[in-house]
C-alpha cells in the first residue's frame, strides 16, 4: 500500500482521536438523556469526525485525502450543538435569546458549509510539505465562525456564572460601584457548585477558542500546519477530556462508573503515547535530515575532487544551476537515476514558486507599509529575490506534477565554486522511513487502547467487588 503512509501528525492525532470516540459512547451509555447532553453528545461526534479525517489526510499519500476536507468542516455544525449546549446545561436562563442565536448559527453554519461545497471547482489544491498532506485552500471563514462561537459560549458560561453565584459579602445593597465589584467577584469567586462549574466550562471554552485562533493564523498562512496540527492535539485533549469531567461530575443523570473509569484511565495514557510518539518521530525525522545532510556533504567532497561515480543509492538526481537568486531559468542535470526528469521540469518548477513567494513577499510589503503601487512592489519584491540565496544544508521540497506523488522530491542545497548544487531524494521514501516507525507506534497506541478498554476495567472492577464484599 504505497498511499499508507503514517506522518508524525497522523500519529500525533490517533490517540486524541481514540479519546474522543471513547469519550463519545461513553455519553451514548448515560440513561434518560437530556437535550443538553444529546447536544454535547453531537459536539464530541463532530470532533470525533474531525480527528478521523485529520488522521486520514495526515496519512493518505494521494490526493484522495483532500475528500476529507468537508468532514473536517462539519465542525460548523458541532459549535452550534455546543452553543445549544451550553444553554440548556443545568438550567436554560435565557429561553427566548438561545431560540434566536442558536438559529442565527445554524443558518450561517449551512451557509458556510453549502458555500464550500459550491465553490469547489474554485478553491486552490496545495500539498503542504511540512504539515505531509494534501489539502483545498478554504479560507478564514471556517475558523471565524468556530472562533465566534467558542467567544458566544464562553460569554454564555460567563453570565450564568454570575447569575448562579451566591455572594455574602459585605458591599451586598451598595451603590453602583459597590454592584460593579460584587459583580467581578461572583465570577472570579463564585459562591456554589453550579457557579464553579459554569466557570469552568467558561475557561475551557477559552482553551478550546485558542485552538480555533490558531486555525485562523494557519489559514492566513502566518503559522504552519504543522505547528496548528502539534498545538490542537495537545491543547485538544486536555480541554475536551477537561469538558468531560466538569459535565460528568456535574450532572444528574446516571452514567455507568465503568465507563467513568476507562475515561479517566484512557486520557492520561493517551495523552502520554501521543506525547511520547512526537518525540520518537520528530527524533526519527532528525536523523533522517542528519544523515541526507552528511551525504550531501559527501557528494561535495566528490566535486571538490571531480569523481562523483560513487553517488549514494537513494539518491535521485543532482542539479546545478547559477549561485545566485532563490530561483534560476537555468539548470543542468549532474546526475539522474529517473529518465524522466528534464531541465526543464526544474526551470517551469521555479517560476511557479518564484510566482507565488513573489505574490507572498508583495501582500507583506503592502500590508506594512501601506503601499498601493503594485508595480512598484513587484519591482521592489523581483529585485529581492533575485538578489537571495537559497540556505545551504536545509531540507526543502519541490514537486513537478501536483497529482503525481513519484514527482515529490525533497533536497538539499550547497554551493561551489560559482554554482549552486542541489541533491535531490524521493519524497515518497522519506515518507515510508517514517513510516516504518510510525506504524509501530500504531499498534502500540491501538494495543494500549484494548488493554484499557477490555482488560483493566474489568480486572479492576472485580478487585473492587471483592473489596465490597471483604468490608460486609
Amino acid at each position: 500500500m504505497e498511499w499508507l503512509r503514517f506522518s508524525s501528525l497522523a500519529i500525533g492525532s490517533f490517540p486524541t482521536g481514540v479519546l474522543m470516540c471513547v469519550l463519545t459512547i461513553f455519553l451514548l451509555t448515560i440513561k434518560k438523556k437530556s437535550l443538553s447532553t444529546w447536544m454535547l453528545i453531537v459536539y464530541y461526534c463532530v470532533l470525533s469526525i474531525l480527528l478521523l479525517s485529520y488522521i486520514i489526510r495526515y496519512s493518505v499519500l494521494s490526493v484522495f485525502a483532500t475528500h476529507t476536507g468537508q468532514a473536517s468542516n462539519l465542525i460548523v455544525f458541532g459549535i452550534v450543538s455546543y452553543v445549544l449546549f451550553a444553554y440548556l446545561f443545568l438550567g436554560n436562563y435565557y429561553p427566548l435569546e438561545s431560540k434566536i442565536i442558536t438559529s442565527l448559527f445554524s443558518v450561517t453554519a449551512l451557509f458556510v458549509y453549502v458555500s464550500i461545497f459550491v465553490k469547489y471547482p474554485l478553491l486552490r489544491l496545495v500539498y503542504d510539505f511540512q504539515a505531509h498532506y494534501f489539502t483545498y485552500l478554504y479560507g478564514l471563514r471556517v475558523g471565524l465562525i468556530v472562533g465566534l462561537g467558542y467567544m458566544w459560549i464562553m460569554v454564555i458560561f460567563l453570565r450564568k456564572t454570575f447569575v448562579v453565584s451566591e455572594y455574602t459579602g459585605s458591599l451586598r445593597g451598595r451603590k453602583l460601584a459597590g454592584r460593579f465589584i460584587i459583580a467581578i467577584v461572583k465570577v472570579v469567586r463564585p459562591g456554589g457548585r453550579e457557579a464553579k462549574t459554569f466557570l469552568a466550562l467558561a475557561l475551557l471554552t477559552a482553551g478550546m477558542f485558542s485552538i480555533s485562533f490558531m486555525y485562523l493564523l494557519m489559514s492566513a498562512e502566518i503559522i504552519s500546519r504543522g505547528t496548528y496540527g502539534l498545538f490542537f492535539n495537545a491543547v485538544g485533549l486536555l480541554t475536551t477530556f477537561s469538558i468531560f469531567l466538569v459535565f460528568t461530575n456535574s450532572t444528574f443523570e446516571p452514567s455507568s462508573f465503568r465507563w467513568k473509569l476507562i475515561g479517566l484511565s484512557l486520557a492520561p495514557t493517551m495523552l502520554v503515547l501521543g506525547i511520547a510518539s512526537s518525540i520518537i518521530l520528530s527524533d526519527a525525522d532528525t536523523s533522517f535530515d542528519k544523515a541526507r545532510k552528511l551525504e550531501a556533504d559527501n557528494i561535495k567532497t566528490m566535486l571538490i575532487a571531480n569523481d562523483i561515480s560513487d553517488i549514494p543509492p537513494h539518491v535521485v538526481y543532482i542539479a546545478s544551476r547559477p549561485k545566485k537568486g532563490l530561483f534560476s531559468r537555468s539548470y543542468r542535470v549532474e546526475h539522474s537515476s529517473r529518465e524522466e526528469l528534464r531541465v526543464m521540469d526544474f526551470i517551469r518548477n521555479d517560476m511557479v514558486e518564484r510566482e507565488r513567494e513573489l505574490s507572498r513577499a508583495m501582500q507583506d510589503v503592502i500590508k506594512r507599509d501601506y503601499i498601493v503601487d503594485r508595480a512598484q512592489v513587484r519591482k521592489l519584491v523581483s529585485t529581492d529575490i533575485d538578489q537571495m540565496s537559497p540556505p545551504q544544508f536545509e531540507r526543502r521540497f519541490r514537486h513537478f506534477v501536483l497529482h503525481d506523488t513519484d514527482s515529490f522530491y525533497f533536497h538539499y542545497d550547497f554551493s561551489y565554486e560559482n554554482r549552486l548544487y542541489e541533491i535531490g531524494y524521493s519524497y515518497k521514501w522519506y515518507r515510508l522511513v517514517i513510516h516504518k516507525t510510525a506504524v509501530k507506534l500504531f499498534y502500540i497506541i491501538i494495543g494500549t487502547g484494548v488493554v484499557i478498554l477490555v482488560l483493566f476495567p474489568l480486572f479492576f472492577y472485580r478487585n473492587l467487588f471483592k473489596i465490597d464484599l471483604k468490608i460486609f
